[in-house]
């Protein structure tokens, strides 16, 4: 393949017409393996956000500073990170180019917040000519593709793989640009191809003018919108499944941090957002109210919830600092402590009304478990002095005592019938006799004796 610079060729004096700086910051040039590139962030530009990508070609002869301030305000403005590659070849364009435009777009997704999901390539002039040139070999790397002053060099092929894929096309030269003659035939590959394109000839010579790039950039936002509303999507799933934090951060990856020029996707990704910090903000209001009020435990549960719900967002790491200042505070240590003695008191409350009930039944072997139960897990606690008490008396009582015979000789006896099943004669008679000899008035007793009788 010959190179693009020659196929490129710039027109003597107008090549940098379409330089002409625009207001704002510098851009930034920046090396990388490739070569160097400039670099334009968007406003209010966040590390942990998602911006669109806009990868600019200058013309022949150009440099890629001069375009970069070109295209800078109206990429800023619209929270686009804005590239513009230098052109390898004397600021010509050559097919070596590819890999540095390939570079370009990796070191911007890796290293400053770019979302590879929404990019566009344009170019002017040379640049064009360069833009369909990588759209032939590379037809749906890009969201956008978009070139003015030179002819759609991409093959009817390729543009229909693009269109397969949802790819659109922005293509523009003016009615007296010595290229214009062969604007006609790329408008009519365009539409064979049956890609999503807008065209345009304005009343100008071999330059670029402003309405161009607006319309370049509203292209690009409208269909970097499609993505943006699929993000949207994406982040009402998340909260349907409970991962309000997830939401929000894919929600913060299509949204200008500074929340101003937002495109009609964007606008519901920040209503959405907002939504949902509203929700978070409302937790941790309540959260601060309940511990205003001495509602410690309150206040932990809504700050847990916070912290759960929204985790890795600044409402999770405020509702943690929230819930440590809580743990060191010696009111909120007092009341839980004052919980923790009145759950406990409950407990053994509980415990020995399970217990006063047994006895009522007459269940007094059951009675009397549970009331040495309480007393001596509950020691410390008003209910577990009354079980011990309980206890005490039933120690005394006729029926408690028969009833607790009762028990211990059935116990025996089940021992004694495990040792005559097996064969063990002389351990069975031995325990028989024992039963009868100390709980001689039994049931127990009774079948011990018929036992005995019959062996």
């Amino acid at each position: 393949m010959p190179k693009v610079a020659i196929i490129c060729r710039a027109i003597p004096g107008l090549m940098l017409l379409v330089s002409l700086a625009q207001s704002g910051e510098e851009p930034l040039l920046k090396t990388i393996a490739t070569g160097t590139y400039s670099l334009v962030l968007p406003q209010g530009h966040r590390p942990d956000s998602k911006y669109p990508i806009h990868i600019a070609l200058h013309g022949a002869g150009d440099s890629c500073s001069n375009f970069a301030r070109w295209w800078a305000e109206a990429n800023r403005s619209r929270g686009i990170i804005l590239a513009a590659p230098e052109g390898g070849d004397r600021r010509f364009w050559s097919d070596r180019d590819i890999d540095h435009i390939k570079a370009v777009l990796k070191d911007i997704v890796e290293n400053c917040g770019g979302d590879p999901n929404r990019t566009m390539l344009s170019g002017f002039s040379a640049g064009c000519a360069m833009v369909f040139i990588y759209m032939d070999r590379f037809p749906t790397e890009f969201q956008v593709y978009a070139g003015t002053a030179h002819v759609v060099g991409t093959s009817l092929k390729s543009l229909k793989e693009a269109a397969s894929k949802g790819v659109q096309v922005y293509y523009s030269v003016g009615k007296q640009d010595p290229n214009y003659r062969g604007y006609p035939e790329s408008v009519r590959k365009l539409q064979e191809s049956g890609i999503i394109f807008k065209a345009e000839d304005p009343d100008i010579g071999h330059t670029m003018i402003p309405e161009q790039q607006k319309n370049i950039v509203e292209l690009f936002i409208a269909a970097a919108d499609a993505k943006t509303l699929e993000r949207v999507e994406a982040a009402r799933k998340a909260v349907e499944a409970g991962r309000k934090a997830e939401a929000m951060r894919i929600l913060r990856g299509v949204v200008p941090a500074d929340g101003k020029a937002l495109s009609a996707g964007q606008a519901k990704a920040k209503e959405f957002l907002d939504e949902l910090a509203g929700k978070a903000g409302g937790t941790i209001s309540d959260a601060r109210k309940a511990e205003a009020e001495g509602k410690f435990d309150e206040a932990l549960k809504l700050y847990d919830r916070a912290k759960r719900e929204f985790e890795g967002t600044e409402f999770a790491a405020e509702a943690d600092e929230a819930i440590k200042k809580i743990g060191a505070d010696p009111k909120a240590k007092a009341f839980f402590e004052d919980m923790r003695r009145q759950a406990r008191e409950k407990e053994a409350e509980d415990a020995l009304r399970a217990a006063e009930e047994m006895e009522k039944k007459g269940e007094y072997g059951g009675a009397l478990d549970r009331y040495k139960a309480a007393g001596e897990r509950y020691a410390d606690t008003a209910a577990g002095g009354r079980a011990k008490a309980a206890l005490e008396r039933l120690a005394k009582d006729p029926k408690a005592i028969a009833a607790e015979g009762e028990r211990e000789a059935r116990k025996m006896l089940s021992k004694a019938d495990s040792y005559l099943a097996n064969g063990m004669t002389a351990e069975a008679r031995e325990i028989y006799e024992e039963i009868i000899r100390k709980y001689p008035d039994s049931s127990s007793a009774k079948q011990a004796r018929r036992k005995l009788a019959g062996m």
